[in-house]
């Protein structure tokens, strides 16, 4: 099965929506995970904050990435110091997360790989 062909109904290879979709699952499967397992305020926090910000994270880089693709020569530079812009920002916002307001930083990275794991089932899904 070629899924580069034209044949192919799916324009897209990596359909962001569906990775979307499977990420705001996995959070919120997460999230009711962490409320039945150990219900701490840091726990809870984490995970709704990792959650929020890979999905941000992961929104904002899909918008930069088309925007580059789309754009010639000229718009590639002012999109290349967006997207560094946007990447300082998500260090100093997790940085923030973890050391001002004290949320669990291994609730957060499993909210923040929620992605991560969509991703890996879109691409299984996509694969068969």
């Amino acid at each position: 099965m070629d899924l580069n062909s034209e044949n192919n109904p799916q324009k897209d290879l990596w359909s962001l929506k569906s990775i979307e979709r499977i990420s705001i699952i996995l959070s919120i499967i997460l999230f009711v995970g962490v409320l039945y397992l150990k219900p701490t305020v840091p726990m809870i926090t984490g995970i709704g904050a990792g959650a929020l910000v890979g999905w941000l994270n992961f929104k904002l880089l899909g918008r930069f990435v088309s925007k580059m693709v789309e754009k010639s020569q000229v718009g590639a530079a002012k999109n290349g110091f967006a997207l560094i812009l946007k990447m300082i920002l998500l260090i100093a916002v997790v940085g923030v997360l973890i050391l001002v307001v004290k949320v669990n930083p291994i609730a957060f990275v499993l909210g923040f790989s929620a992605n991560i794991l969509a991703i890996f089932i879109e691409a299984i899904r996509v694969m068969f």
